[in-house]
C-alpha cells in the first residue's frame, strides 16, 4: 500500500518532466524562428538600403555636365520648323554643376547647380535653378527613387553668374540658398530607374505655379529623362485660360545631347572664312 502513492507520485513528476522540457523546445523554437525572421528582415533592409545607395550614387554620377540640343534645331530648321508657334525648339544649353561645398546637406542629400542659356552662348543666361537631391526608398508612388527638390537663386547670385557667364565656382554658396521661401511648391520630380536610363516624373500630371516673371498663373507640365549620351526636357507650360507659354507645342521634349563643351562649337560663316561662335540657326537665317 505505500508503494502505489509513490508510484502515482513518480508519475505524476515523470508527466511534468515532460511537460517542462515539450515547452523548453518549444519556446526554444519560437526564439530560433524569431531570429530568423529577424535575420531575415535585417538582412532585406541592408539590401534595400544598399541598392538605394547604388541608385544615388548612378545618378549623381550622370546627371552632371553640359547637354545641348543643337542637332535637334538644327533638324527642325532643316524641316522649316522655327521655335514656339512654329513647331520647332529654341537652341537650350544646360549646364548642370555639383555643389558640393553647400552647408548643411545629409549623408543622402547632394545639391547641383542648373544653369540654361539660349544659342549655346553662356552670356544668355534664362533660369538658374538649385537642385536637392535626396535618395528615398519604397516612395509610394515610385519605389526606389531620387527626389529632385526644386529651388529659385536668389537674384543677387543670378547675377553674380551672368557676370562670371555661368561660372559658380567663385560664387559662395551656402544652407541659405536652400531656405523654404525659395523653394517651387510641389514641383519635386521623382527619378526612376527604366530600361538603364532615368525617368523623371512630378507627383501629379500638372501644378499651378505662379510664375514672378510673368506675374500670373502657369499651368506647369514636367518629365524628363537622363542616359549617359542624353538629357530630355518636356518642360511646358499654358496659362488658366489654356493659352500657350512656353515650351514645344507639340510635347516634343528639348533632346539635348551630353557635350564636351561650354560654349557652341565654331561654325564657318562661308567656305574659306574663319568662323565664329553662334547658333547654327542664327547663321542660316542671315545667310
Amino acid at each position: 500500500m505505500v508503494l502505489l502513492p509513490f508510484l502515482l507520485w513518480a508519475t505524476c513528476l515523470a508527466n511534468a518532466s515532460a511537460y517542462v522540457l515539450s515547452a523548453a523546445r518549444h519556446s526554444l523554437c519560437n526564439v530560433r524562428a524569431r531570429s530568423s525572421t529577424i535575420s531575415a528582415i535585417t538582412s532585406s533592409q541592408v539590401c534595400v538600403a544598399q541598392n538605394t545607395d547604388l541608385l544615388f550614387g548612378e545618378f549623381r554620377n550622370m546627371f552632371q555636365g553640359h547637354f545641348d540640343n543643337v542637332a535637334q534645331v538644327q533638324q527642325d530648321r532643316d524641316n522649316g520648323l522655327s521655335p514656339r508657334e512654329g513647331g520647332g525648339h529654341e537652341h537650350i544649353h544646360c549646364h548642370i554643376e555639383p555643389l558640393a561645398h553647400l552647408d548643411g546637406l545629409k549623408e543622402d542629400q547632394a545639391a547641383v547647380l542648373a544653369s540654361y542659356y539660349f544659342d549655346g552662348q553662356p552670356e544668355r543666361l534664362f533660369r538658374t535653378r538649385i537642385y536637392l537631391l535626396q535618395a528615398c526608398e519604397a516612395d509610394p508612388d515610385f519605389g526606389d527613387c531620387v527626389e529632385m527638390a526644386i529651388f529659385r537663386v536668389r537674384e543677387e547670385k543670378e547675377q553674380q553668374l551672368k557676370e562670371n557667364c555661368d561660372s559658380s565656382a567663385s560664387i559662395s554658396w551656402d544652407a541659405e540658398d536652400t531656405a523654404p521661401d525659395l523653394r517651387i511648391p510641389e514641383c519635386s520630380i521623382f527619378w526612376r530607374k527604366i530600361d538603364g536610363r532615368f525617368d523623371g516624373r512630378m507627383r501629379t500630371e500638372s501644378i499651378v505655379v505662379q510664375s514672378p516673371v510673368l506675374k500670373k498663373a502657369i499651368v506647369v507640365q514636367d518629365d524628363v529623362a537622363l542616359s549617359e549620351d542624353s538629357l530630355w526636357c518636356n518642360d511646358r507650360g499654358h496659362d488658366t485660360d489654356g493659352n500657350y507659354v512656353y515650351g514645344n507645342i507639340h510635347g516634343i521634349p528639348y533632346k539635348m545631347d551630353r557635350v564636351q563643351w561650354a560654349r557652341c562649337p565654331t561654325i564657318p560663316t562661308a567656305p574659306g572664312q574663319p568662323g565664329q561662335s553662334a547658333n547654327p540657326y542664327r547663321q542660316r537665317v542671315e545667310a
